[in-house]
């Protein structure tokens, strides 16, 4: 009996209040293990059965205090008389009204509605529908939000400012760290109290919210004056680097028309060499070393004259047989050169850049025909070059 008494008076632990001056049962301690396991057992049971409980209690708060939105046409129905009141209330979220203030350097005034309070109507009537109320929010620019704390959102913002009489009003000031609750006002019916509140909230963090909304506006025009410096830096960059590349492109441009001059120059040159060397080797044909030219006798049977008429208006005639090529009389005016003919083929002309015709009517002449084959004989021929 003692050993049981002190188990049940420590819970869980086991003690003897005097040492056993007898021998225990041989089942004693089976005994206490079982009564150890059942009232653990029942620990575990009481936990679930209270958690069981909260979540219902919680279920039953929520009924409680967010009913159905059909409830809340009574507080919007006020909305709209103060919208002609000239009093504004914010359609915006709360976290989007944090974010307007934030940006805007404004103070949020907060209306906790309570629709079932006794006070509501009078506030409503000396207070929010008061010119003297509307005229001073609206000339400090204050923010102001109403919230029914029959809805969630209304629910949570009372729970979280700690509001303990109605009607309340509250100005919330943006900081670093989110909304701080600067001055409240609860189950205040008094317009001149209600606005000395304002004024002294207003008073003190103003100012503070004026050099905060300063200091942005100087940080934002550094920002803005280094974006600039920023930019035209990088336009001179990139000035700088399309001149590097105009120049880079003026001296590829350069280099290439250089190489293209010389490679033309020594094209130029090698042709004619490749002229003089082909002009040399036919001229042995026609002109002696000494010059004289190499040709029929008059007389010779089946001879004939060709005369040549050349682009200065110079003549030369000279026998030719009437079976040689028409050929043969290009290459005889392609090697014509000084003392032998006062007009000479350019230094650049080849064979192919001259022709050879009749004066009347004009024919040119194949070279690859007699010259009896073209009748051509005893005639006049032009010569015709650089076409």
């Amino acid at each position: 009996t003692r050993c049981l008494k002190a188990f049940i008076q420590h819970n869980n632990t086991f003690h003897l209040a005097t040492p056993l001056s007898f021998s225990p049962h041989p089942h004693f301690k089976t005994h206490i293990n079982t009564l150890v396991q059942t009232h653990t057992t029942l620990c575990k049971m009481k936990d679930a059965i209270i958690n069981f409980f909260v979540y219902v209690w919680t279920l039953f708060q929520s009924c409680v205090s967010y009913p159905f939105r059909s409830q809340q046409g009574h507080s919007y129905s006020r909305l709209q008389e103060l919208s002609v009141n000239k009093l504004t209330f914010a359609d915006d979220s709360f976290p989007q009204l944090v974010k307007r203030a934030r940006r805007d350097f404004k103070l949020i005034v907060v209306y906790l509605h309570s629709e079932q309070h006794q006070d509501t109507d009078a506030f409503w009537e000396n207070v929010l529908q008061n010119d003297v109320f509307a005229e001073f929010v609206n000339s400090r620019e204050f923010l102001v939000k109403m919230m029914d704390i029959q809805t969630s959102e209304g629910y949570q913002m009372s729970q979280k400012l700690g509001v303990t009489a109605y009607p309340f009003l509250g100005v919330l000031m943006i900081t670093s760290s989110g909304p701080q609750l600067v001055a409240r006002s609860e189950g205040d019916l008094q317009l001149e109290t209600i606005l000395q509140t304002l004024e002294a909230a207003y008073d003190r963090y103003h100012p503070v919210l004026v050099t905060e909304r300063h200091d942005a506006n100087e940080r934002d025009l550094a920002r803005r004056q280094r974006e600039e410096q920023d930019r035209a830096f990088q336009e001179a960059l990139e000035r700088d680097r399309q001149r590097e590349q105009e120049q880079l492109e003026k001296e590829r441009l350069e280099h290439e028309r250089i190489e293209r001059e010389e490679r033309e120059k020594r094209e130029r040159e090698e042709r004619k060499e490749r002229i003089v060397r082909e002009r040399d080797n036919l001229r042995s044909k026609y002109f002696s070393e000494g010059g004289d030219s190499i040709e029929p006798a008059k007389g010779t049977p089946n001879s004939c004259v060709i005369r040549f008429r050349f682009p200065n208006g110079s003549t030369l005639q000279r026998q030719f047989q009437k079976s040689d090529s028409v050929r043969s009389l290009y290459e005889f005016v392609y090697v014509l050169k000084p003392p032998m003919s006062t007009w000479e083929p350019s230094e650049d002309t080849s064979m192919q850049n001259f022709e050879l015709s009749t004066t009347y009517p004009k024919r040119v002449l194949n070279p690859d025909k007699t010259i009896a084959e073209e009748n051509c004989a005893n005639e006049t021929l032009l010569v015709h070059e650089d076409l």
